[in-house]
């Protein structure tokens, strides 16, 4: 049994050094660059905690994404609902849905043609921009406010893909990586802040408000 387990890992070393991999069937396989080139537009909005009322400040920005949309009729609008860390699972993916939902409703109320073109869906707080690790109480704060989010992304999924199914070096493809932007990660790599002192205290308070 043992030399059977051997000679299974040397396979499997094998075939990893020689770049050999596995996708699995249920993984689309798409081209990064034809993927990215597809995003037209990607903003965030925030909230209070516990909130899910837009603020007048992000009013301005969503009326500009209406315009967008407008002029690019073959855009889907994909509004994608965050939290931050606080809270149950089950509690911050009803209000990332809630917050998803507001933006949703003032986009329709701007324009009632792009409802068709809208899809609304919660990660909770399942996908932050920032992980809190900091012991200062207006640090953690403060990145929990930047996780506090809904991501709108205006996506043309009728521009051409085929060269994605036969391509070499296609890449497989969450349908969330889109509403992780590149804005995002520029904002993670500036805000990492480190904390245990907080992890604790969520884990004392078994139903923290979001």
């Amino acid at each position: 049994m043992r030399y059977q387990l051997i000679v299974i890992n040397l396979i499997l070393l094998c075939l990893t050094l020689s770049g050999c991999h596995f996708n699995s069937k249920h993984v689309p396989l798409v081209n990064a660059h034809n993927l990215f080139s597809n995003i037209k537009a990607i903003d965030k909005v925030y909230f209070d905690l516990d909130k899910a009322i837009i603020k007048d400040s992000d009013k301005v920005l969503l009326e500009k994404l209406v315009q967008k949309a407008q002029n690019d009729p073959t855009a889907d609008i994909i509004i994608v609902g965050h939290t931050d860390a606080r809270g149950t699972d089950e509690y911050n993916l009803a209000l990332g849905e809630e917050r998803a939902n507001a933006v949703k409703d003032f986009i329709i109320s701007c324009d009632k043609s792009l409802e068709s073109r809208i899809t609304v869906r919660s990660k909770g707080k399942s996908e932050p921009a920032i992980l809190v690790y900091s012991n200062n109480p207006k640090e953690a704060e403060d990145a929990h406010a930047k996780n506090r989010r809904v991501v709108i992304t205006l996506v043309n999924h009728n521009a051409s893909t085929s060269n994605d199914k036969e391509s070499a070096t296609a890449t497989p493809f969450n349908e969330e990586a889109h509403a992780i932007s590149n804005q995002e990660q520029e904002s993670t790599a500036n805000t990492k802040v480190k904390d245990t002192g907080n992890i604790n205290t969520q884990k004392q308070n078994k139903q923290p408000l979001n």
